[in-house]
C-alpha cells in the first residue's frame, strides 16, 4: 500500500515505533515479523501470526527490518502504512494544508503573546536592567511577520543568504 500522507505531514506527527501497536483509527492491531527487532515475549509473536491468520482485516503483518511506525493526531494513535490512512487520517492532513494562512496566523499571535509574557516575565525579575529596543525578541517577530506576509528575510546567516522554501501540497 503507497503511504497517501506526505513526508511533511509524517515528520510532524510520527512518535516512534514499536514491536506491536494498534491503530485507534480502524482498530487494526499491527506487528512486525522481525524477530531481531526487539524482545517479544515467549509466543507472542507466534500468537499474532496465528490471529493474522484468521482475521487478516484485523491485524497487519509487517515484514521488513525495523519497528512498526505510529503517530498521533487529534488525541488518537495511527500506524504508518494502515490502509485506512487515505479515509481516516489523510482528511486531517488536508485540513491543515487548506487552512495553512489562518493556522499560521494563529500561531504566530500565540507565539507572540508567549514572548511577550515571558519578556515581562524576564523583566519584572530582573527590574535593575534596562529595556533595549529593538530587542532581539522584537527583531524575531517581525521577521516571522514579513514571512507570513510573503516577504523574504533580510537576516543573514554566517555571510549566506536565507534560504527559500517551498511549500509542498499534500
Amino acid at each position: 500500500m503507497t503511504n497517501p500522507l506526505s513526508t511533511a505531514f509524517e515528520d510532524a506527527f510520527r512518535h516512534g515505533g514499536a514491536l506491536v501497536t494498534e491503530c485507534e483509527f480502524c482498530g487494526r492491531t499491527h506487528f512486525t515479523e522481525n524477530t531481531h527487532a526487539g524482545d517479544w515475549e515467549e509466543g507472542e509473536l507466534e500468537s499474532l501470526q496465528e490471529a493474522a491468520k484468521k482475521e487478516p482485516d484485523k491485524y497487519e503483518a509487517y515484514f521488513g527490518e525495523g519497528y512498526v511506525s505510529y503517530g498521533y493526531v487529534n488525541g488518537r494513535q495511527f500506524v504508518l502504512d494502515c490502509p485506512c490512512l487515505e479515509e481516516k487520517v489523510k482528511p486531517f492532513e488536508v485540513f491543515l494544508w487548506t487552512h495553512r494562512r489562518g493556522i499560521m496566523q494563529y500561531l504566530q499571535q500565540r507565539t507572540e503573546r508567549a514572548l511577550k509574557e515571558a519578556e515581562e516575565d524576564w523583566h519584572a525579575a530582573r527590574p535593575e536592567l534596562p529595556t533595549q529596543e529593538p530587542t532581539y525578541l522584537d527583531r524575531i517577530r517581525k521577521e516571522a511577520h514579513d514571512r507570513l506576509r510573503g516577504e523574504r528575510s533580510t537576516r543573514t546567516v554566517q555571510g549566506k543568504a536565507p534560504r527559500i522554501i517551498q511549500m509542498e501540497s499534500p
